[in-house]
């Protein structure tokens, strides 16, 4: 039977404070903690024994890794009519976990943290479910990345070691929805591309080029009506007519990425791609 996922909320009246939801936990597990309530609330963590926090606003979940405790903190006393809220899970490739989501007002210096406090590497799939773009950015190394500019309707696939933002280019506040799996759960959902894409500017669909995972195996299908070129970095290229599928390999020994694009401008594509593990 799939474990309840646990929960937390205080009503409109209590004063500030904080609470544990995790007590010395299994170092390097990793939750996943929704913000279900109506206020902002900011999760309390530990990295390389020293504090770390990360704040989580309505209708968003951060994934943190264990270290120790896990605490919420929030400022008081809550307004009337609000209240705090929050769901929290641990996260396994064996568990079926509810994905994580985002959507939130986000500017050029006002970022979205969903991943923070790792130190090993995870896959991670991010789909664009709203109606503006937003940058996937990265950070394994000391300095950030950005890995993608993600458009509406499309997913990518990553690795991290340390964290992942959701950002923009904007000065103005922009409205960014989205949802994120960790690769390999049993409720990851397929990643999907529909559109034009010309060899000059290809679609991104996997970078692994941030994290030091050896490889990962994927199943790409065609599921419309003209040939899909399949690009792995490393040059090699691979025709895929409609209704077939191909497997192939990134790995970073080799080809870090994977590509897709148009055979022309009158010739949209539109496929599907799986996660099939990893070694």
């Amino acid at each position: 039977m799939p474990s309840r996922n646990g929960r937390f909320q205080r009503p409109s009246g209590t004063a500030g404070g904080e609470f544990p939801i995790v007590v010395a936990g299994k170092d390097a597990d990793v939750y996943r903690v929704f913000n279900s309530g109506d206020i902002d609330f900011v999760v309390k963590y530990k990295k390389n024994n020293t504090p770390e926090e990360v704040t989580v606003q309505p209708r968003c979940a951060v994934d943190v890794t264990l270290e120790g405790d896990l605490k919420i903190s929030f400022a008081g006393p809550i307004p009337a009519n609000q209240q705090l809220e929050g769901i929290y899970d641990l996260v396994g490739s064996d568990r079926e976990v509810r994905s994580g989501r985002f959507k939130a007002f986000i500017n050029d210096t006002n970022p979205l943290e969903v991943v923070v406090g790792k130190s090993n590497d995870f896959y991670y799939r991010i789909l664009n479910s709203g109606d503006n773009a937003f940058d996937v950015i990265t950070k394994s190394g000391a300095n950030p990345t950005t890995v993608a500019t993600l458009a509406p309707t499309l997913s990518l696939d990553v690795t991290l070691q340390r964290t992942l933002t959701i950002s923009t280019n904007s000065t103005d506040d922009i409205l960014v929805e989205g949802i994120y799996e960790t690769l390999g759960a049993e409720s990851t959902r397929n990643g999907r591309f529909k559109g034009t894409w010309l060899k000059a500017v290809p679609l991104k669909i996997v970078d692994f080029s941030q994290g030091s995972a050896p490889s990962a195996f994927y199943r790409l299908f065609n599921s419309g009506e003209n040939d899909i070129v399949v690009v792995l970095d490393t040059g090699v290229e691979h025709t895929l007519p409609p209704d077939q599928s191909i497997d192939v390999k990134a790995d970073k020994s080799g080809s870090e990425t994977i590509f897709v694009y148009s055979t022309a401008v009158a010739k949209p594509i539109e496929g599907i791609y799986q996660f099939l593990g990893s070694e």
